[in-house]
């Protein structure tokens, strides 16, 4: 008798057992393509992971499920996604997300006139420490718009020196223009990108003197007071160290050939964390003189015709603390004093299209990346 009970419970618990387990596997499966429930005619997302690494590399893959039917390598379907309250939105028919910008993200998705009804939150994490990150120094591209006849220009001029007699280590690059179709400036050049970093750098007219640092629109100055000092120049480096703080060092390699009259530059950079960045080649020129004047600085030509210049690494995510470099010839005209001129070297954030760091050294000389 007690054997007979002890088979029909054990019997009953498989039983129970199976129901479970049978259970479990709907509630799983979800339907008969192993895809999520999901009601006839509505839109949802769903995320392969909650979190992931921002270094551009690591990447969270989504899946999007048109009722039962899975559309996600339809090409009618958008990520749309939102950090720090502003909306950004994917190419249309991906699916898969990576950036190099920690925070957390909403995202919905978008298939033909249809949004998803639900949400997504995705925390994308800081790079782990690798301890060979570096505090590097920072240097300021001085984007200084001038011409021979502008009256103000020169104040701008003697409160760029009076800051960098401080020791401020602002590399300013003076991109003269022509004040009119009789006031033609013999510095200047025909070249737009030289005409985009005019605007570029947040001017909406002719009107000179104007100046920029690293292309930061949000402060720029149109007059300067302060000769002597240059407050009003430093007060706009402050303004851009303070939110754009150096990340990464750029080293130059150049060699002059005499032979072709060109000069291959080599530029190199190192970041503190993976991101996209552009560099730009100018080529500078000092002790130009012209009815009496001496003219520094004066920006005799760029690498590119775009405004953000070349793509490091063929435009793929630079690893951190791991060296990228490209390399560029210029054509150097045989009027120019080689001896007086300098090339200067622009790393450029890709995606906040600002100017992260620069370097300077004699034409046909090399520098490091510190």
């Amino acid at each position: 008798m007690t054997m007979q009970i002890g088979r029909f419970v054990r019997v009953r618990m498989a039983v129970l057992a199976a129901l479970v387990l049978g259970c479990c596997l709907v509630g799983c499966r979800g339907n008969e393509g192993g895809e999520p429930d999901v009601p006839e005619g509505e839109l949802q997302i769903f995320a392969d992971k909650t979190t992931f690494v921002a270094d551009g590399v690591d990447r969270v893959t989504f899946t999007l499920m048109w009722g039962a039917q899975n559309v996600s390598t339809a090409e009618e379907v958008q990520l749309v996604w939102w950090l720090n309250g502003e909306e950004n939105r994917g190419r249309w028919g991906e699916v898969a997300f990576s950036t190099v910008e920690a925070g957390t993200y909403e995202f919905r998705a978008i298939y033909g006139s249809h949004t998803s009804t639900n949400k997504v939150t995705i925390v994308a994490e800081e790079e782990p420490t690798t301890g060979k990150e570096k505090n590097y120094k920072q240097m300021f591209a001085g984007f200084q718009f001038t011409s021979v006849w502008c009256s103000g220009c020169p104040s701008l001029t003697q409160a760029i020196k009076a800051v960098q007699s401080r020791g401020v280590a602002l590399v300013p690059m003076a991109f003269h223009r022509n004040m009119g179709p009789t006031m033609i400036d013999p510095m200047t050049y025909p070249m737009s990108a030289k005409e985009d970093y005019f605007y570029a750098c947040g001017s909406s007219g002719d009107a000179l003197p104007f100046f920029c640092v690293n292309m930061v629109s949000s402060k720029t100055l149109t007059a300067v007071h302060d000769r002597t000092n240059g407050s009003e120049v430093e007060e706009v480096v402050d303004y851009v160290a303070e939110r754009y703080p150096a990340e990464c060092g750029v080293a130059i390699e150049s060699h002059l050939d005499a032979t072709t009259g060109e000069v291959e530059v080599r530029a190199k950079l190192t970041s503190n964390r993976s991101g996209y960045y552009n560099y730009q080649i100018v080529l500078l020129e000092d002790g130009i003189t012209y009815a009496d004047e001496v003219c520094d600085n004066v920006v005799r030509a760029l690498s590119s015709t775009l405004r953000f210049g070349h793509k490091w690494n063929d435009g793929a995510v630079c690893r951190k603390c791991t060296e990228v470099e490209g390399v560029q010839r210029l054509a150097v005209d045989k009027e120019w004093n080689t001896s007086n001129m300098r090339i200067v070297v622009l790393a450029i954030d890709q995606q906040r299209r600002v100017v992260l760091n620069c370097n300077v050294c004699p034409l046909g000389g090399s520098v490091e990346g510190v």
